[in-house]
Protein backbone atom coordinates (compact mmCIF):
# COMPACT_ATOMS: atom_id res chain seq x y z
CA UNK A 1 0.00 0.00 0.00
CA UNK A 2 1.10 3.57 -0.55
CA UNK A 3 0.02 7.06 -0.30
CA UNK A 4 0.86 9.68 -2.76
CA UNK A 5 2.70 6.24 -4.92
CA UNK A 6 5.49 6.36 -2.11
CA UNK A 7 5.98 2.93 -0.09
CA UNK A 8 4.63 2.92 3.76
CA UNK A 9 8.46 2.97 4.75
CA UNK A 10 8.71 6.02 2.91
CA UNK A 11 6.28 8.33 4.90
CA UNK A 12 7.21 9.86 8.23
CA UNK A 13 4.12 10.51 11.19
CA UNK A 14 5.56 12.64 13.01
CA UNK A 15 3.73 13.30 16.42
CA UNK A 16 2.65 11.46 19.64
CA UNK A 17 2.06 7.85 20.55
CA UNK A 18 -1.72 6.89 20.80
CA UNK A 19 -1.75 5.31 24.81
CA UNK A 20 -5.17 3.82 26.73
CA UNK A 21 -7.32 1.32 25.61
CA UNK A 22 -10.59 1.59 23.70
CA UNK A 23 -13.56 2.25 26.02
CA UNK A 24 -17.13 0.82 25.27
CA UNK A 25 -19.13 2.68 23.23
CA UNK A 26 -21.70 5.71 25.19
CA UNK A 27 -25.30 6.52 24.35
CA UNK A 28 -25.82 9.30 21.98
CA UNK A 29 -26.52 12.67 23.97
CA UNK A 30 -29.69 13.42 21.90
CA UNK A 31 -30.56 11.94 18.26
CA UNK A 32 -32.50 14.89 17.31
CA UNK A 33 -29.64 17.17 18.02
CA UNK A 34 -26.87 15.42 16.81
CA UNK A 35 -23.14 16.60 18.80
CA UNK A 36 -20.68 16.43 15.85
CA UNK A 37 -16.89 17.11 17.06
CA UNK A 38 -15.03 18.89 14.24
CA UNK A 39 -11.01 18.38 15.07
CA UNK A 40 -8.99 20.13 12.64
CA UNK A 41 -5.17 20.12 11.56
CA UNK A 42 -5.36 23.18 9.41
CA UNK A 43 -7.60 25.95 8.62
CA UNK A 44 -8.01 25.01 4.79
CA UNK A 45 -9.74 22.17 6.70
CA UNK A 46 -12.72 23.99 7.85
CA UNK A 47 -12.75 26.55 4.34
CA UNK A 48 -13.43 23.27 2.71
CA UNK A 49 -16.61 22.55 5.60
CA UNK A 50 -17.69 25.69 5.39
CA UNK A 51 -18.42 24.92 1.73
CA UNK A 52 -20.00 21.23 2.70
CA UNK A 53 -22.48 23.30 4.80
CA UNK A 54 -23.13 25.55 2.13
CA UNK A 55 -24.25 22.55 -0.42
CA UNK A 56 -25.69 20.03 1.76
CA UNK A 57 -28.71 21.43 3.45
CA UNK A 58 -29.34 18.34 5.58
CA UNK A 59 -26.03 19.31 7.22
CA UNK A 60 -27.85 21.78 8.65
CA UNK A 61 -30.46 20.76 10.49
CA UNK A 62 -30.63 18.85 13.60
CA UNK A 63 -26.69 19.04 13.98
CA UNK A 64 -24.55 21.09 16.20
CA UNK A 65 -21.13 21.30 15.60
CA UNK A 66 -17.97 22.08 17.89
CA UNK A 67 -15.08 22.91 16.58
CA UNK A 68 -11.59 22.29 17.64
CA UNK A 69 -8.88 23.53 16.22
CA UNK A 70 -4.95 22.48 16.35
CA UNK A 71 -3.53 24.54 19.29
CA UNK A 72 0.05 24.12 18.71
CA UNK A 73 0.16 25.89 15.42
CA UNK A 74 -1.60 29.03 17.24
CA UNK A 75 -4.80 30.74 16.50
CA UNK A 76 -4.16 33.41 13.99
CA UNK A 77 -4.00 31.08 11.24
CA UNK A 78 -7.50 29.68 11.89
CA UNK A 79 -9.45 33.11 13.33
CA UNK A 80 -10.70 34.34 9.69
CA UNK A 81 -12.18 31.21 8.87
CA UNK A 82 -13.54 29.99 12.21
CA UNK A 83 -15.33 34.09 12.40
CA UNK A 84 -17.07 33.51 9.15
CA UNK A 85 -18.43 30.02 9.69
CA UNK A 86 -19.51 31.19 12.85
CA UNK A 87 -21.02 33.91 11.93
CA UNK A 88 -23.34 32.43 8.81
CA UNK A 89 -24.13 29.44 11.10
CA UNK A 90 -25.25 29.64 14.60
CA UNK A 91 -25.53 25.46 15.12
CA UNK A 92 -20.94 26.09 15.03
CA UNK A 93 -19.17 26.58 17.38
CA UNK A 94 -14.93 26.78 18.77
CA UNK A 95 -15.06 24.30 21.71
CA UNK A 96 -11.49 25.03 23.77
CA UNK A 97 -12.23 21.91 25.90
CA UNK A 98 -9.57 19.49 26.42
CA UNK A 99 -9.41 16.22 23.91
CA UNK A 100 -10.80 13.94 26.36
CA UNK A 101 -14.13 16.36 27.98
CA UNK A 102 -14.50 17.16 23.97
CA UNK A 103 -14.76 13.53 22.81
CA UNK A 104 -17.54 12.75 25.75
CA UNK A 105 -19.30 15.62 24.71
CA UNK A 106 -19.89 14.07 20.93
CA UNK A 107 -21.70 11.97 19.68
CA UNK A 108 -19.30 11.93 16.34
CA UNK A 109 -16.01 13.14 15.77
CA UNK A 110 -14.83 14.02 12.37
CA UNK A 111 -11.70 15.08 11.10
CA UNK A 112 -9.31 14.99 7.73
CA UNK A 113 -5.59 14.98 8.74
CA UNK A 114 -4.80 14.63 12.30
CA UNK A 115 -4.89 11.39 14.42
CA UNK A 116 -6.34 12.09 17.07
CA UNK A 117 -9.59 11.25 15.45
CA UNK A 118 -8.03 7.54 16.11
CA UNK A 119 -8.39 8.57 20.11
CA UNK A 120 -12.10 8.97 19.30
CA UNK A 121 -12.38 4.98 20.75
CA UNK A 122 -10.57 5.68 23.79
CA UNK A 123 -13.45 8.01 24.77
CA UNK A 124 -16.38 5.76 23.49
CA UNK A 125 -17.16 8.13 20.74
CA UNK A 126 -17.86 7.10 17.18
CA UNK A 127 -15.68 9.27 14.49
CA UNK A 128 -15.81 9.80 10.65
CA UNK A 129 -12.99 10.30 8.32
CA UNK A 130 -13.96 13.60 6.07
CA UNK A 131 -11.93 14.52 2.93
CA UNK A 132 -11.30 18.35 3.09
CA UNK A 133 -8.54 18.28 1.46
CA UNK A 134 -8.24 21.05 -1.37
CA UNK A 135 -7.19 19.03 -5.10
CA UNK A 136 -5.33 16.96 -3.31
CA UNK A 137 -5.00 14.40 -0.67
CA UNK A 138 -2.33 14.79 2.35
CA UNK A 139 -3.11 12.86 4.97
CA UNK A 140 -1.22 9.20 5.28
CA UNK A 141 -4.80 8.05 7.03
CA UNK A 142 -6.63 7.97 3.57
CA UNK A 143 -7.47 4.17 2.71
CA UNK A 144 -4.76 3.17 5.48
CA UNK A 145 -6.97 2.66 8.67
CA UNK A 146 -9.74 0.63 7.12
CA UNK A 147 -11.96 2.83 8.77
CA UNK A 148 -15.99 2.26 8.68
CA UNK A 149 -16.98 5.83 7.88
CA UNK A 150 -15.20 7.72 5.11
CA UNK A 151 -16.84 10.90 3.60
CA UNK A 152 -15.65 12.23 0.02
CA UNK A 153 -18.74 14.75 -0.32
CA UNK A 154 -20.90 16.64 1.43
CA UNK A 155 -23.77 14.07 0.55
CA UNK A 156 -21.65 11.41 1.90
CA UNK A 157 -21.17 13.11 5.28
CA UNK A 158 -24.97 13.95 5.39
CA UNK A 159 -26.12 10.17 4.47
CA UNK A 160 -23.63 8.84 7.63
CA UNK A 161 -24.88 11.32 10.26
CA UNK A 162 -28.57 9.94 9.22
CA UNK A 163 -27.34 6.32 9.14
CA UNK A 164 -26.57 7.09 12.79
CA UNK A 165 -28.86 8.80 14.40
CA UNK A 166 -31.81 6.36 12.87
CA UNK A 167 -29.11 2.99 13.82
CA UNK A 168 -30.07 0.64 16.37
CA UNK A 169 -27.82 -0.42 18.95
CA UNK A 170 -26.73 -3.68 16.76
CA UNK A 171 -25.92 -1.49 13.36
CA UNK A 172 -23.82 1.16 16.46
CA UNK A 173 -21.59 -1.01 17.92
CA UNK A 174 -21.03 -3.00 14.91
CA UNK A 175 -19.48 0.12 13.51
CA UNK A 176 -17.53 1.10 16.73
CA UNK A 177 -15.67 -2.48 16.50
CA UNK A 178 -14.42 -1.90 13.25
CA UNK A 179 -13.59 1.71 13.89
CA UNK A 180 -11.48 0.09 16.89
CA UNK A 181 -9.75 -2.35 14.93
CA UNK A 182 -9.05 0.29 11.84
CA UNK A 183 -7.38 2.70 14.96
CA UNK A 184 -5.38 -0.18 16.27
CA UNK A 185 -4.40 -1.17 12.62
CA UNK A 186 -3.10 2.37 11.85
CA UNK A 187 -1.44 3.05 14.74
CA UNK A 188 0.67 -0.62 14.61
CA UNK A 189 1.47 -0.22 11.09
CA UNK A 190 2.52 3.61 11.09
CA UNK A 191 5.49 5.16 13.00
CA UNK A 192 5.11 8.01 15.57
CA UNK A 193 7.95 10.22 16.94
CA UNK A 194 7.27 12.22 19.56
CA UNK A 195 7.84 16.23 18.63
CA UNK A 196 9.72 17.67 20.75
CA UNK A 197 12.37 13.84 21.21
CA UNK A 198 12.55 13.16 17.56
CA UNK A 199 14.56 9.89 17.09
CA UNK A 200 14.23 9.15 13.64
CA UNK A 201 16.42 11.22 10.75
CA UNK A 202 13.70 13.16 8.39
CA UNK A 203 14.95 12.73 5.18
CA UNK A 204 14.32 15.00 2.17
CA UNK A 205 11.77 12.97 0.75
CA UNK A 206 10.03 11.88 3.17
CA UNK A 207 6.28 12.74 4.05
CA UNK A 208 5.43 14.20 7.28
CA UNK A 209 2.44 14.02 8.59
CA UNK A 210 1.64 16.34 11.79
CA UNK A 211 -0.80 14.90 14.81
Amino acid sequence: SAWARKPVNNIIVWGSGKPGKPESRHPFHCRENFHVLLLLSHPDELRIFHTWLQAETRLRSGVRYKVRRYKAVGSNYFRKPLEEITNNYSFVNETNKNLADAFQDSDLAIYSNTSAGLLAGRYGTLCAQLDLNDLYRISPCIDQTGLPLNCETASDFADIINSLKTGNDEYLNGIYSRQIEGSQNYTENFLFINKTRRQTPLRGMDLIFFT
